[in-house]
């Protein structure tokens, strides 16, 4: 059971390193070898479906995430198409976990206006401030706090939690890299 719970966290670190790792080579020029980011893609889509599979309770979560990327746009290149289809396929394959549909609305809607607000904050109608909060994307994070804090399921939590760490400190670190010269 304990190593059933770090298995996820670092399953869902390295899911959020990925991720983010393919954003900043397909979106922001990082200097990688050649068609590095398709690997990255498909290896962040064989890891979702695998946690998800392995973690049903964080299905809503996942499906709500994927549904609200692809809704806003957010899903716009080949590594991707190549992360989200290797998702897909291996649920099909091997089994869709059921989903409680009230939570997977809650959290639906969370992701949407999280995707929402990052773009507005990034047209700079924001103070800086707020344009920094919502960077980080924090409505998702509440609300799966809250989720878990009245569910008792604080695996949904800690799930987004790790994958936001390791998302926003690959750009961290990244950043101020020598990889992040364009290509």
């Amino acid at each position: 059971m304990i190593m059933e719970f770090y298995i996820l966290l670092i399953g869902s670190l390295v899911t959020g390193f990925l991720t983010k790792f393919t954003d900043m080579i397909t979106d922001d020029g990082l200097k990688t070898v050649k068609h590095l980011e398709l690997l990255t893609g498909l290896s962040y889509g064989i890891l979702i479906a695998w946690l998800t599979i392995n973690f049903p309770v964080i299905a809503p979560l996942v499906f709500a995430t994927v549904i609200a990327t692809i809704f806003t746009k957010k899903v716009d290149s080949l590594s991707h198409y190549l992360g989200l289809g290797s998702m897909f396929f291996l649920l099909v394959l091997l089994g869709i976990p059921k989903v409680n549909s009230i939570y997977l609305i809650m959290f639906l809607i969370a992701a949407i206006l999280d995707e929402v607000l990052s773009n507005f904050s990034d047209s700079k109608k924001f103070k800086k401030q707020l344009k920094k909060i919502f960077e980080i994307r924090p409505v998702l994070e509440i609300v799966t706090f809250v989720f878990s804090l009245l569910t008792n399921q604080w695996l949904v939590w800690l799930t987004i939690l790790f994958f936001d760490m390791g998302y926003i400190l690959t750009n961290n670190i990244l950043k101020f890299s020598d990889f992040t010269k364009k290509k």
